[in-house]
């Protein structure tokens, strides 16, 4: 049987650039096996995302890498790439 060991993981999204701001428009997982909760620290400045596997990650019978995508409103900048890797522990 398959289980989470932690709840979730978190990543901060911020600006490093003192007059820079930006929207965090989308998170998307490639594989499709992650749900995501978006929390705002602070306002066009930094955002909490907190990454959880969800039922497909759960009949996984592999180690599996993944790409998250997270779309924001920079011209400069306007995706940022995450990778990923889900480790499997059976019990």
């Amino acid at each position: 049987q398959a289980a989470v060991a932690e709840p979730y993981q978190e990543v901060r999204v911020v600006t490093t650039r003192d007059a820079a701001s930006f929207n965090l428009l989308g998170v998307h997982d490639s594989r499709n096996l992650l749900t995501f909760e978006v929390d705002t620290l602070v306002p066009n400045k930094q955002y909490l995302l907190k990454a959880k596997p969800n039922e497909n990650a759960l009949q996984l019978k592999r180690v599996t890498s993944g790409l998250v995508k997270v779309e924001i409103d920079d011209a400069e900048q306007p995706e940022l790439n995450l990778s990923y890797r889900i480790i499997l522990r059976r019990q």
